[in-house]
């Protein structure tokens, strides 16, 4: 055994002195010597343009020192800063004209010559607000937005469901001659933004200004219910039930 041992040696020294010799055959030396030899070559042009720009900027920097001193600052700066102050607002100004022209043409491929026709009329005509909100009401209707305005459900940003809810109950307790529960209804109609009803972008969708028929429908009940309150409500109170109503509506203003 141990013969063969010794005999299996110079075999695989052989192996790995056949390996070493093919090596140099195997791996690209040129190749990896051109490509660090390149690398080189970039980093010593990247030193050079660096040093160049270094040297530039030195030269400028003296020179704007030098005019700084011998003209003055103001007279030196003035100049540029007009220009780009000058060439920032033709920025804006390009850029207010195009969007301009822009919803000029949107409008003219998008809207219909009678909606532009109750715009311009909108913009000139009115000289009560009776007149506008007529003619609002007829574009409104022209771009079909009226049917925006009586779907109660078609948007989201306001709570509907609480709104009809709180009208409801306002009809019903005033129809009832109930004015505990209908000053209890009150008093959650006093939170503020009560169901959305406030959003601005609820008002932005019509060109009259209104809103949905829901809301308007809750603020007339609103209003129906404190006249009656105050109106007729109050000859068939008790003395106790006037007084609460009494300071829940100076609670309320």
């Amino acid at each position: 055994r141990g013969g063969q041992k010794a005999r299996n040696v110079p075999a695989e020294g052989g192996v790995l002195f056949t390996c070493a010799r093919m090596l140099p055959t195997l791996v690209p030396w040129d190749d990896l010597r051109m490509i660090w030899l390149s690398v080189l070559n970039i980093m010593g042009a990247t030193v050079n343009i660096a040093a160049h720009l270094k040297f530039v900027f030195i030269i400028s920097l003296l020179l704007w020192s030098g005019a700084l001193a011998l003209f003055g600052t103001r007279n030196v700066v003035k100049w540029p800063v007009v220009f780009v102050l000058g060439v920032i607002i033709l920025m804006e100004l390009s850029m207010y004209v195009i969007t301009r022209l822009l919803v000029h043409g949107f409008e003219r491929c998008f809207y219909t010559s009678k909606a532009r026709g109750l715009r311009y009329r909108m913009s000139t005509e009115p000289t009560t607000y009776d007149h506008w909100l007529k003619l609002g009401e007829e574009l409104d209707r022209v771009k079909k937005l009226d049917t925006w305005r009586k779907d109660s459900k078609s948007d989201s940003r306001y709570n509907w469901s609480l709104i009809a809810r709180l009208a409801s109950q306002l009809n019903e307790h005033r129809n009832n001659d109930e004015p505990r529960k209908l000053l209890q209804v009150f008093a959650q109609c006093t939170r503020k933004n009560l169901g959305g009803i406030w959003k601005e972008k609820l008002y932005s969708v019509l060109y009259t200004g209104k809103t949905k028929d829901a809301v308007h429908g809750f603020a007339d009940e609103l209003q129906k219910s404190l006249d009656w309150l105050a109106k007729e409500a109050a000859d068939n109170m008790s003395d106790k039930s006037l007084m609460h109503t009494i300071r829940f509506m100076t609670r309320v203003k």
